[in-house]
Order: C-alpha cells, then sequence, then structure tokens
C-alpha cells in the first residue's frame, strides 16, 4: 500500500494583494478554518434516442459560468482584523492568491460576508466569505 502525500495546513493559504507595485501578498492572523470552493454552473439538454423515442434519454451539459468562493473562520487577531474591516469599506475587488503546495491560483475577488461574534469566556471569532469577481488563473503547474 503506497501512503497518501498530505498536505499540512500551512501549505494552503489564501493570501490578499497589498495594491503596490510590486504587489505583495499577505494572510490575515487569526484564520483557523479555510476553503476554496470552484463552481461551474451549467446548462442542460435532454438528448433523446433516436433509435429508441421511449427509451430514457441522457442529459448533456455545457460549462455556461464560472465562480469561485474562499470561506475563513477563526479567532479575531485585533492587529489584522483591520485588514479585513477595510476590504468590507472597499466594495472594491482585491487580487487574491489560493496557494495549496506547488499550485497557485490568482484572480479579483469581492467580500460578501464579515461576521463578528462573541460570547462572554470565549474569544471573539469571525467567519468571512470571498467571492470572485472575474476568472481566477491557476498560474502553476
Amino acid at each position: 500500500m503506497a501512503k497518501a502525500n498530505t498536505a499540512r495546513f500551512s501549505e494552503f493559504l489564501i493570501e490578499m494583494g497589498d495594491d503596490a507595485s510590486p504587489q505583495a501578498f499577505s494572510a490575515p492572523c487569526g484564520a483557523l478554518s479555510r476553503g476554496f470552493k470552484r463552481t461551474a454552473a451549467m446548462a442542460e439538454t435532454n438528448v433523446p434516442d433516436c433509435d429508441d423515442p421511449d427509451a430514457a434519454s441522457w442529459l448533456e451539459r455545457d460549462v455556461t459560468s464560472k465562480s469561485a468562493t474562499c470561506d475563513f473562520s477563526g479567532v479575531v487577531d485585533k492587529d489584522d482584523f483591520q485588514d479585513w474591516d477595510d476590504f468590507w469599506e472597499l466594495e472594491e475587488s482585491r487580487d487574491i492568491k489560493i496557494t495549496l503546495g506547488s499550485i497557485i491560483w490568482q484572480g479579483q475577488f469581492k467580500l460578501s460576508d464579515l461576521e463578528v461574534t462573541g460570547e462572554k469566556g470565549n474569544r471573539i471569532t469571525f467567519t468571512a466569505t470571498i467571492q470572485s469577481d472575474g476568472p481566477v488563473v491557476r498560474t502553476s503547474p
């Protein structure tokens, strides 16, 4: 049996660009959970069997659009949370770089959700969701 070559949490990064030239990327501190999801919307066409009109037909699908979403959750870092709040206030896209080992994707994203919650006796936590604003392109293998 061959053992899977797994990746550590630190090898999965979602970083925000700083809009400088050259651009530098950094991941705000505090995220304990990160997710990257790509979605393809599809149109379906029901295609009949011409030789047997009573047979069940098969659906054929065509990709009509693509999008990507990143989700975060974690503890509020008092020094870095300002980055999230600035992103919310900006209402503009930011360049985001997603790294998984040697694979890198990059594109423009907008912050769609930002929630801060607190409960007596616990640390303040947050959740955030960013959504692609145009293509997200794989820039490495």
